[in-house]
């Protein structure tokens, strides 16, 4: 909910008493070589070429239309309910709507003299000492009522809010729909009853305004620079709420100009204030595509982003070109995985990889202590620090890696392949190793080269050959594919085979020969040309020292914390101005930051408890840490959240019991929003960066 209302003003037409009201107008645009059309009163089409000009009215008061700009289907909206359009169309086809309510229905015959229709817009109650006159200014003056008086006067022109004394002490009074006239009675206590009325037009549809078009464009910084859009990036449009979560209106995705149009609806019933129930929307741009990409931080929250909030807003909203404001590396490696990804559907003709739905989750940054990307079972981690971090060609590699790791078998019989064949290690492509480990980095070179390039040349030219030399198992595999079928036929061997079976070039071909009996490429076999390191030795694990450890913690606990923020405003603001609601807002804003603090507090000691080496993935230690890291993340989060909505509500509810009119109304919507707040179901504040997904 918005914290101020905007005073809307409507300014009546030239022409007397029978002359139409303007309420608003807008611009869109449509190419000069379509024609606008849209249907008028009775189902009447109407047809606008450029440079012309034309009015329709239509059935009954509306707060949107719906028109075509050639074959393409719009909308246009405004807040004021009207039912007579004018559109003006530019040269260039550029569109002016103008929107009008046309006059009210000629008085009954038995009516008196001069009466005007008129209808109920809204009331509402407050509060005055029975001892003071209400006094505010009317079209024919100063108006003053007393206790136990009830008086109807006209207003000089439509409002949607208007000020009114108790006394001397200032006061203000608001209504959704405007009015141009109102009805005042005060009881013998003085306590006082207002009733809105609209005398210069029909009556206003009913529902409230809470149809929200959002559109817009996701762009981001590339590797060389260059901003470029991002597709394929979860969209969501959010109505803002009281409370540590936000309604969901609509989901969607970017497409592949990056460009996003979601419609949803949702109202912010209760509150006090011109259009205060209308909708707050804002959109939220998401690091994750269902069943492929899902980037990510270590504890399993999904990079996002959001537009700054549109307080009390309904029609459509162009949030414009919206630039990724998250760190820089995130949305790069979102638009490599997505390439490894659609480039690996394109050969192979699979919809997904294998394991976890599908999704490969990229992890960044790492807390692992590592200097180079490197993939455990579903995932690909990527390291924040070191030369390494931006050769986003190697994504491809990693890809290479997800692809057989969860096709060879269980989580488990990967942490023994780890273990057995110590793939975690420094390497290179010419480095004899042994035939597990060789293996593997050589089916990551091959895939590497088959989705990015597709020319490793079929003979190895290293200096060391043999199975159990990465660049040898490459060279092989690239000879099977350009013989045999290509990726298609490769993965699907590694994919068919029987889990656990495959762990050698030997053992490849020979699965593969089964399947692709009339390839004819020959093995090569042959021996290293060099003795392999002791495989016992620890010397080349990736494991950096103590104090290189400890700085990348602290750096990266300090990013962290530059990407949190405070929530936007405080949940409690009034939106008329009642004594004691300010201070109430103070304290909310209070406890808003403490639960932002607790929870940040939380999430860092959960990061510091996953600073691990890379042979803890192998032994266990690693999926432990994590597992209860996140458990005791949520527990803190859950205590945070309780202690915010408990305060709240007895702050609210003590403000309660002495408030009337508009601030009792204000509260109790208030009251009812934190009854719904359930804190088991609440991982991570709105106002935290790495928010959940929900």
């Amino acid at each position: 909910m918005q914290l101020l209302r905007s005073v809307f003003v409507v300014c009546v037409m030239a022409g007397g008493a029978a002359a139409n009201t303007k309420v608003g107008d807008t611009k869109d645009a449509c190419d000069r070589s379509d024609v606008v059309t849209f249907k008028g009163k009775g189902g009447a089409k109407v047809s606008v070429k450029a440079g012309q000009t034309k009015e329709a009215d239509m059935n009954g008061p509306v707060r949107e239309l719906t028109w075509f700009c050639g074959g393409s289907q719009e909308a246009s909206s405004n807040d004021v309910p009207w039912d007579h359009v004018k559109l003006k169309r530019a040269s260039n086809g550029a569109l002016q709507w103008t929107f009008y309510r046309l006059p009210p229905p000629p008085a009954k015959a038995s009516a008196p003299p001069g009466q005007t229709a008129t209808h109920r817009a809204g009331d509402t109650s407050d509060g005055c000492d029975g001892d003071k006159a209400v006094t505010f200014a009317s079209k024919g003056g100063t108006v003053s009522v007393a206790k136990s008086q009830t008086i109807t006067v006209d207003l000089a022109k439509p409002v949607t809010e208007m000020t009114w004394f108790c006394g001397n002490s200032k006061e203000r009074v608001a209504n959704d729909t405007p009015f141009d006239q109102v009805q005042i009675s005060r009881r013998v206590n003085g306590a006082i009853k207002w009733v809105f009325l609209l005398k210069t037009a029909a009556p206003d549809p009913v529902d409230v305004c809470n149809k929200i078009r959002a559109t817009g464009q996701l762009v981001y910084k590339d590797e060389k620079g260059k901003t470029v859009p991002l597709a394929r990036a979860q969209v969501k449009l959010m109505d803002e709420d009281f409370g540590p979560t936000d309604q969901t209106m609509a989901i969607g995705m970017t497409d592949a100009q990056g460009r996003f149009d979601l419609t949803g609806k949702a109202s912010d019933g209760g509150c006090v204030g011109a259009g205060c129930k209308r909708p707050d929307p804002y959109v939220e741009f998401v690091l994750y595509d269902p069943n492929r990409i899902d980037v990510r931080d270590p504890l399993g929250n999904t990079a996002r982003v959001q537009t700054p909030t549109r307080p009390d807003s309904c029609g459509t909203i162009n949030f414009g070109t919206q630039k990724w404001g998250g760190a820089e590396l995130e949305p790069i490696l979102f638009a490599y995985g997505e390439d490894a990804y659609t480039r690996f559907t394109s050969q192979t003709g699979d919809k997904r990889v294998p394991g976890n739905d599908g999704v490969v989750e990229i992890e960044y940054p790492t807390v692992f202590i590592h200097n180079t990307p490197y993939t455990t079972y579903t995932t690909i981690h990527w390291n924040w620090h070191g030369d390494s971090k931006t050769g986003f060609d190697s994504l491809h590699h990693e890809f290479g890696h997800r692809l057989r790791h969860a096709a060879d078998g269980s989580v488990d019989h990967f942490n023994g392949d780890m273990m057995k064949f110590r793939y975690a290690r420094n390497h290179k492509r010419d480095e004899v190793t042994n035939e597990g480990f060789a293996f593997n980095e050589g089916w990551a070179g091959y895939v590497h080269s088959a989705l990015r390039y597709g020319d490793i040349s079929p003979t190895w030219k290293g200096t060391n050959k043999g199975d159990n030399v990465q660049g040898d198992v490459s060279s092989q595999l690239q000879q099977l594919s350009d013989k045999c079928g290509g990726l298609e036929a490769l993965w699907g061997t590694m994919r068919d085979a029987p889990k656990a079976s495959i762990h050698s070039i030997d053992e490849f071909r020979a699965e593969f020969m089964k399947k692709n009996p009339s390839c004819s490429v020959a093995d090569p076999g042959g021996t290293p040309t060099v003795t392999p390191p002791d495989e016992g030795s620890s010397s080349s694990a990736i494991v950096a020292d103590a104090k290189l450890g400890e700085r990348i913690r602290t750096d990266m606990l300090a990013s962290v914390k530059l990407r949190t923020r405070l929530n936007r405003r405080s949940a409690i603001r009034p939106h008329v101005t009642v004594t004691g609601l300010d201070a109430l807002a103070d304290r909310q804003l209070e406890r808003d930051q403490d639960l932002h603090e607790a929870t940040r507090a939380a999430y860092e000691k959960a990061l510091e408890s996953l600073a691990l080496p890379v042979d803890a993935i192998a032994d266990g230690r690693y999926a432990k840490a994590l597992a209860a890291a996140k458990a005791q993340l949520a527990r803190d989060v859950r205590v945070a959240v309780r202690r915010h909505v408990r305060e709240t509500k007895q702050d609210v509810e003590a403000a309660r019991k002495t408030a009337t009119g508009d601030a009792a109304k204000y509260l109790d919507a208030i009251l009812a929003s934190y009854l719904r707040v359930d804190a088991d179901k609440v991982s991570l504040p709105k106002s935290f960066w790495p928010t959940t997904t929900r």
